[in-house]
């Protein structure tokens, strides 16, 4: 589970002193032209700005990105974040550059491997408090982290940080709590991020595990605070903004590939009927002459919403 910047790199590009000049781009906070190197050029511009950066490959362990666009004379620094080939050696790389960067020599290459038995710990840091960090991951939506999560699960109560030790661990207890309800449990957990087409999860199920949460008061209220609000933050700022502003807390999920698929699942609260758990799946229908989007399918979902929502029903 070793990592550093949610597995990216960070281009920074800003503009040139005149225009129709090359902008500056370089690796931020560090140059590795051990790691990354990039061609290309983005010109300064007048007016407008549309950077692209893309990764292009890697030779003998060197990715190689290219550059293209411009960047308006009087924009601010732009950083542009692009996924790493092989996280361990990237975030080793990192790592070795800020220690050279506070003056402590490294020798010896980046391999991977168990920790030897003679070796010392160093130091200790203690991370964000758990509500802080699941609060990231739902607010943004971010798989990074609930990937990482789930490698934390297994590292904790199978003594395997993998992603197939964690699957285990959330199957096993959406499992449980489906035995109780007597809801059939075949259910298939791929990943924890949920980023993947090989998941299977009902809508049933789902919302079985959300009100199961919702009896547990030793970690409801910080979970319900983690969910973006309709129409106020996360990925849900601009969505529910009508009669059900403020009153949904609900996480939202999404797949482009091979075709649309769009969920949301949470918590409102009703105006006659007081705290609901909801939860929608939708898929594209593969077979149409024109699948919907994902636009679609959250338009389709935010009408329910707030028809739900509505205390004249």
């Amino acid at each position: 589970a070793f990592a550093v910047n949610f597995n990216t790199l960070t281009w920074a590009v800003s503009p040139a002193s005149e225009v129709g000049a090359p902008g500056i781009i370089r690796l931020d906070p560090f140059p590795l032209a051990t790691l990354a190197d990039i061609s290309g050029k983005v010109l300064t511009t007048a007016q407008n700005s549309a950077v692209k950066i893309q990764r292009q490959g890697s030779k003998q362990g060197v990715m190689s990105f290219s550059a293209e666009g411009t960047i308006s004379k009087q924009a601010d620094l732009q950083k542009i974040y692009r996924s790493v080939e092989d996280p361990l050696i990237a975030s080793g790389q990192l790592l070795r550059a800020f220690l050279s960067q506070a003056g402590i020599e490294i020798t010896g290459t980046i391999r991977s491997g168990k920790v030897p038995e003679q070796s010392e710990t160093l130091i200790e840091i203690e991370g964000f408090p758990l509500s802080h960090v699941v609060t990231g991951l739902n607010k943004f939506s971010n798989n990074f982290i609930a990937d990482m999560l789930t490698k934390k699960l297994g590292a904790e109560f199978a003594k395997k940080g993998s992603l197939e030790a964690g699957n285990k661990i959330l199957s096993d207890y959406l499992s449980k709590i489906l035995k109780k309800e007597a809801i059939k449990s075949d259910h298939h957990i791929e990943n924890g991020s949920g980023l993947d087409t090989d998941n299977r999860i009902s809508a049933k199920q789902l919302n079985a595990l959300l009100v199961s949460i919702a009896h547990r008061l030793e970690i409801f209220p910080e979970f319900l605070a983690s969910l973006p609000a309709s129409g106020g933050d996360g990925t849900l700022s601009k969505r529910l903004r009508n009669q059900t502003a403020g009153s949904i807390r609900a996480k939202t999920g999404t797949l482009t590939e091979p075709y649309a698929v769009a969920a949301i699942a949470g918590y409102m609260l009703h105006p006659k009927e007081g705290w609901l758990a909801f939860t929608v799946i939708d898929n594209a229908d593969p077979r149409a002459k024109s699948p919907a989007s994902v636009s679609a399918l959250r338009d389709a979902q935010d009408r329910f919403l707030e028809d739900l929502g509505s205390d004249s029903k």
